[in-house]
């Protein structure tokens, strides 16, 4: 029985024509196209036809980036930032964990205050808002903070403000000095 059924190969012929059929079709639509920017110069067409259509999401130019900083090394440096009491007098510290020795004191201390100032005023803002809303007689919902973003840099305003206040009784009590730490 089985040697009487004889088993063809599958005929695959109409993806070929489909695929040809397509070719077709984008060639004529490249023709409409060429007939209807008759205006426009040869070589812009070809220049179009090398390159590949980016895909994805459009890169936007940040108009607030931080001069000489990438918002991963702006990330590094607001979790070392973090780290230490009184921020603004131990840049050199707080490089050396955040691993960007390489930048110079002026512009660690450029974006520390820009940090620090950023978040004052976030603050200031956002306790006048909650005056205002308090006396409108709205509940209070959850009270995270303001957010401010340095280039591309998400950060909670009160969080920073928080570590600062911290970290400030720790600064007070550890002497600068790391002979006087030892003893």
């Amino acid at each position: 029985e089985l040697e009487e059924i004889c088993m063809l190969p599958r005929n695959r012929s109409t993806t070929k024509k489909t695929q040809a059929n397509d070719s077709d079709s984008d060639s004529a639509v490249k023709g409409r196209m060429q007939k209807s920017s008759g205006s426009e110069s040869e070589t812009d067409d070809s220049d179009n036809d090398r390159r590949p259509k980016r895909r994805g999401r459009p890169r936007s130019i940040r108009k607030d980036a931080v001069e000489g900083f990438t918002d991963a090394e702006i990330r590094r440096f607001i979790k070392a930032y973090k780290k230490f009491g009184a921020p603004l007098e131990r840049l050199e510290a707080i490089a050396r964990d955040a691993e960007l020795v390489d930048k110079s004191v002026a512009d660690l201390k450029r974006l520390a205050e820009l940090i620090h100032n950023s978040c004052v005023a976030a603050m200031q803002e956002y306790e006048e808002q909650l005056k205002e809303n308090s006396s409108e007689g709205k509940p209070p919902g959850k009270r995270r903070g303001p957010t401010i973003k340095i280039s591309g840099v998400q950060l909670n305003a009160k969080s920073i403000i928080q570590h600062e206040e911290d970290f400030d009784a720790f600064n007070k009590a550890i002497p600068v000095d790391p002979e006087e730490r030892k003893n």
